[in-house]
């Protein structure tokens, strides 16, 4: 499990949230620990009624400052298979919307 708990100090607020996994679709509970609104620690979250018993709740630090992770919406260049270029969040939902319609 990726943590790097041993590196916060006592100058530094840990901040304890809970939310769901973001790896996969379950929704199991996690416990995030941030420091200066950055997660340090992710953990299944025993309280809840549906903790996170796999090994991916772990990975979700690693995935959430990954530098290949997309934070913006893409679009696809040219032909079969072309370039990726960033596109604005308005311009994904109107092309979302015209291709569901």
């Amino acid at each position: 499990m990726a943590t790097t708990d041993s590196v916060i100090t006592e100058a530094e607020p840990v901040v304890t949230k809970r939310g769901t996994c973001p790896i996969c679709g379950v929704g199991c509970f996690v416990e995030t620990k941030l420091v200066a609104g950055k997660p340090v620690s992710i953990r299944p979250d025993r309280t809840a009624g549906f903790p996170a018993d796999c090994p991916r709740a772990g990975q979700a630090l690693d995935y959430h400052d990954n530098r290949e992770r997309l934070n913006y919406p893409m679009k696809r260049t040219g032909m079969q298979n072309g370039f990726l270029a960033n596109i604005a969040v308005t311009g994904g939902l109107l092309l979302l919307l015209q291709n569901v319609m």
